[in-house]
């Protein structure tokens, strides 16, 4: 296992690289994925896009599972956090972007995933007792990783806005080297091995905003605008040290809406987020 978790961090550089060259590229964004995005969202009057419930699209509650290292803590994670949402929130009007930007409070890193929403065969709902199975798991997994020493720290790569539309955060180990995500994904994979779907393997990355249209985009300025986002942020250090266990109920938004990781309930989700490391 110790040399999957260490080829993860190899590949991350590569996958980077790649992100970085897709940006680049002269292919420019993906409209018809970006376009597939919009049925994700619902737009209420107040014209801010807002994630459509998983039920809604008949996926049944408590299908959807993941932890995630949370962009928060005293130890740099809350001003990366508060600084990322601002840089995000400047570039996507400056440019008059069309996006769903995801709230600061849920800004994470995503581990693994116990269960997905694309296909029905990914994604079966847990009853009481399965669930506290898994979170007793996860919580044991957690501890037995670099987590329970409090080493996982990260410093900003980059900014990069996928063909997909999606604005990353990226970032890796100040010295480059493998880190707690990587060794937890690995026994994740380990442990859960019915979880056979698509998976964050190689990236350490925040979902920071994502594009539902491309009507007036000029791609030139757009990466010029990116790239000072990205400036803004590279170099940014920061200790995490809360896993989250989410039970997501909106299109991806882990708790959006609700006050915060700790909410379990409001109109558009419903989510258990439990520190599993301790709180600061």
């Amino acid at each position: 296992m110790s040399g999957d978790w260490r080829e993860d961090c190899e590949r991350r550089r590569e996958t980077y690289a790649d992100l970085r060259e897709q940006q680049q590229g002269a292919g420019g964004l993906d409209e018809k994925a970006i376009a597939s995005a919009i049925d994700c969202y619902e737009r209420p009057p107040d014209g801010k896009f807002v994630p459509v419930t998983y039920a809604s699209k008949g996926i049944p509650d408590n299908s959807v599972r993941y932890i995630a290292v949370a962009l928060d803590g005293k130890e740099g994670g809350r001003e990366l956090r508060d600084c990322a949402a601002e840089v995000t929130a400047e570039l996507i009007q400056s440019q008059g972007l069309e996006a769903y930007i995801n709230p600061k409070d849920t800004l994470h890193i995503t581990i693994f995933h116990t269960g997905r929403p694309e296909k029905p065969e990914w994604h079966r709902p847990l009853n009481a007792v399965e669930t506290a199975q898994e979170k007793a798991t996860m919580t044991e997994l957690v501890a037995s990783t670099g987590f329970s020493k409090g080493t996982f720290k990260v410093v900003v790569d980059d900014v990069v806005l996928a063909s997909s539309g999606v604005l990353l955060l990226l970032m890796s180990a100040p010295d480059g080297m493998p880190t707690p995500v990587d060794e937890l994904r690995a026994k994740c994979r380990a442990t859960f091995t019915n979880a056979t779907f698509k998976q964050a393997t190689y990236v350490l990355h925040t979902s920071l905003a994502r594009l539902v249209s491309v009507e007036s985009v000029n791609n030139d300025q757009l990466r010029e605008a990116v790239k000072s986002a990205s400036a803004k942020l590279k170099g940014m250090t920061a200790t995490l040290r809360t896993v989250w266990y989410v039970e997501e109920t909106s299109m991806m938004s882990c708790h959006a809406f609700g006050g915060s990781v700790t909410d379990i309930a409001n109109k558009y989700l419903s989510v258990t987020s439990i520190c599993l490391t301790g709180s600061e």
